[in-house]
């Protein structure tokens, strides 16, 4: 019984917290409680090229730019490829979506990045 109610407590406290997505990495801070990230879209086509959607929402009433790249990383955890730094406008209270795909197949994972526009 006791490690039933340890194993429910860490469930439990597994689910609080961020919702933040693991493969989203904020250059600044501040950028993170400025933005809603929803959930991000994966496909894969014919010839194993991974694409990747993501939807950003600037929360407040201004219009902000910002700069995304995105990495993507094979079964174990390496680095395949890593884009440029590409910059985005978020319309004030707009979703915005930001698209990439990988450049080679077999890709299985991926990391943005973002940043307040230099």
């Amino acid at each position: 019984m006791r490690k039933l109610i340890l194993l429910t407590a860490l469930f439990v406290g597994v689910g609080c917290g961020t919702n933040l997505p693991p493969q989203i990495e904020y250059v600044d801070r501040s950028l993170e409680d400025a933005v809603e990230i929803g959930d991000i879209t994966v496909t894969r086509d014919a010839a194993d090229l991974l694409y990747v959607t993501l939807p950003i929402r600037m929360k407040s009433n201004k219009t902000r730019s910002i700069d995304w790249r995105i990495a993507f990383y094979d079964a174990h955890d390496r680095p395949m490829s890593e884009s440029s730094w590409s910059q985005k406008y978020l319309n004030a209270n707009v979703t915005e979506y930001i698209t990439a795909n990988s450049l080679s197949p077999g890709a299985k994972d991926f990391r943005f990045n973002l940043r307040y526009s230099k």
